[in-house]
């Protein structure tokens, strides 16, 4: 069975209405496991902030990397990454 015909037995069987009916709803599926997949990656990143430090080590950011990625924490994260680092930060 090739492609083509697959698309014509849909068609023949649903008419084209059920045709792109069935095409987006795939494309839905395909989207909803796309970021499902996204959050899973994201969740499962290390370092302080979830993992937008981009692997860069807090201590070794500069001016304005280091005022933006303060500037995103939550109040919560702000005292996390207060009670990680050492006094002199």
């Amino acid at each position: 069975m090739t492609e083509s015909s697959y698309h014509k037995a849909i068609i023949d069987k649903y008419g084209a209405a059920g045709f792109t009916k069935f095409y987006e709803v795939k494309g839905g599926e395909n989207t909803r496991k796309d970021m499902a997949d996204t959050k899973e990656k994201e969740t499962k990143s290390s370092g302080t902030g979830g993992g937008r430090t981009g692997g860069i080590k807090f201590e070794e950011m500069k001016g304005r990397q280091r005022d933006e990625f303060l500037r995103n924490l939550s109040p919560a994260g702000l005292q996390r990454l207060k009670d990680r680092l050492p006094k002199q930060f």
